[in-house]
Parts: structure tokens; sequence; C-alpha cells
């Protein structure tokens, strides 16, 4: 005869009654995500920030511009950034994955349109023309961002110098920073090259004649008959510079040769802040060869610019 034990008969009585399992349920809902974003309209970070929520906790969240992962949080707020610039203008689709301690996942998605336009954006030809109608300098700039200082928004960029000036088979270098706009005083339109920030050495400086860009075969142009090159920091040439832009989408991708500690490669951001920081100390850049007799006029210059132009 087998003997059943009290203990025993009185859980078997208990799941019984209970209809029960002793297991407990697996969780098998995955987390809800809602991605959301506000893109910028100059170039910098596009902060995203996820939503996430989930009925024991979640444990992260990965961010995805298309496929490639951009960041991961693991505490809410679940947020990450994405540098943006020129490049990236258009429809750009983002996701964003929580995942919770059971392993569900759960992902919110955010399409959204990026339109960056910065003031004088693009690709400019410059050359630099002396008394003579030599050509003495030639190269490109790309302006890719803006910034707002006490005189006003000044265009950010950077330039690059041929080394044979005129020659399409010669390489341009990566020369330093541009500004471009009232660098001095409101209400002006000045350029200068600078090749040294933190020494304030500008390679040039140049006033547009009637502050205002001109426009020549349907391309907006910068004129100044006495603009001033600086070869050193104490020597200076008079000559005629004029810059047309030839593009509105600037080239991030850089220029082929780097120069000095600037990279053709370094990132925008750091380009930029390098700019930012002095451009009020670059305030007081004005030209000390103000008044000089005018080197070329705006007709003898544009055939020069014509020649070296169609060569881009």
């Amino acid at each position: 005869m087998t003997r059943l034990t009290l203990p025993l008969l009185s859980a078997a009585l208990l799941l019984a009654a209970c209809g029960g399992d002793p297991r407990p349920t697996a969780d098998t809902t995955p987390p809800t995500v809602t991605l959301t974003g506000t893109p910028p309209t100059t170039p910098g970070d596009f902060t995203l920030t996820a939503n996430a929520t989930d009925t024991v906790g979640v444990t992260k969240v990965e961010f995805y511009r298309g496929s490639t992962l951009i960041g991961t949080d693991t505490a809410a707020p679940y947020t990450a950034s994405v540098e943006v610039d020129q490049r990236d203008n258009g429809v750009v689709s983002f996701t964003a994955r929580a995942y919770d301690a059971a392993g569900n996942v759960g992902q919110g998605g955010l399409n959204t349109r990026i339109n960056i336009n910065t003031l004088y954006q693009g690709d400019w030809v410059w050359v630099a023309v002396d008394y003579a109608g030599n050509l003495v300098a030639s190269g490109l700039t790309t302006l890719f961002d803006q910034s707002s200082t006490n005189t006003g928004t000044l265009a950010l960029g950077v330039y690059g110098k041929d080394v044979t000036p005129g020659d399409p088979r010669s390489d341009v270098v990566l020369d330093g920073l541009t500004l471009m706009g009232p660098v001095t005083a409101a209400n002006q339109l000045q350029v200068r090259f600078i090749r040294d920030l933190e020494n304030e050495d500008i390679f040039l400086l140049a006033d547009d004649d009637d502050n205002a860009l001109s426009t020549q075969q349907g391309k907006p142009f910068f004129f100044d008959d006495d603009a001033e090159l600086r070869s050193t920091a104490t020597a200076s040439t008079a000559v005629a510079f004029g810059m047309g832009q030839i593009s509105t989408t600037p080239s991030l991708g850089g220029l082929a040769t780097p120069a000095g500690d600037l990279s053709a490669q370094s990132t925008t951001q750091l380009q930029v802040a390098k700019l930012t920081q002095q451009a009020t100390a670059l305030a007081a850049s004005a030209k000390t060869l103000n008044n000089a007799d005018p080197v070329r006029s705006l007709q003898q210059l544009l055939p020069v610019f014509g020649k070296v132009a169609a060569q881009r």
C-alpha cells in the first residue's frame, strides 16, 4: 500500500484548486519607442531623442543612421548626436532600437529632411593680380558655415593656393581659413584669408569696392581693386583681387594637400571653432595699404579670372 504524506498531498490539492503553474510567465512584450529630432539649419550636431518604455524596464537604446550605429544610451532620456553638413541635405532615415532585460527589441523610426544653407556657401575661385598685370596668386576657397559676431554674420570656410598660380595642373594646397562678410565693421563686405589664427597671421585682406557682390556671367563676384597680399606678417603687396562663385555646394571633402596642422579631412566643427574663437580679435584686421592706387579695374581683372576659373 502506497502512502502519501500530508505535505505532498496538501501541495497537490493547492495547485489543483488554484489551477496555477509555479513557473513565471515569460516576458515577450517589446519596448515601445518613439524617435524625434529637429535638424539644424547650419552644420553641427543633430540630436536624436528616443522615448522608450517597457512593462519591465529598458536596458539600452541604440541609434542608427540607415544601418550604421551612431550611438548607444543606457539611461533616460535616451539621446544620441550625429554631425551633419551640406553633404547630408535631403531625406535621411534614423532608427532607435530599445532592448529590455528579456532581450525583446522594439524600434521606432524617423525620416527627416536636412536642409543646411549658410551665407555665401559653395566653392569660389580667387585670383590676385599685381600692378603689372601679373597673376601672383590664385586658388580655391570653400565656404560651409557661418557665425554671428557683433559686426554681423560671417561666412566661414577654408582656402587653398595653387602651387603654380593659374596652372590647371598645379596642386591646390590647403593654406588656412576664410572669413567673408562684415569683418571689421557692420555693413562691410570683406574677405580675410588667415594662415594662423593664434598669431593673427593674415595672408589676404580684401574689401569689396561696393560692399556688395556683383554678378559676372550669372554668378556672384567679389572685387577689390586695392587688396592687400601679405607674403609675411610685415611685407605687403597691393593687388587687385577677384573671387567668383563656381558652385553653391561646398566641397567639404577638403583640398588635396594638407598644410601645417590643418588637415583636409579635419572636421568642419574644429575649423569653425577656430574661426569663431578668433573672429572678434580679427575685427581689427584692417588693410594697412588702404587708399592705395587701384591696381587693376574689374574689367582688366576679369579676363585673368576667366582663364583660371575655366580650368576648374
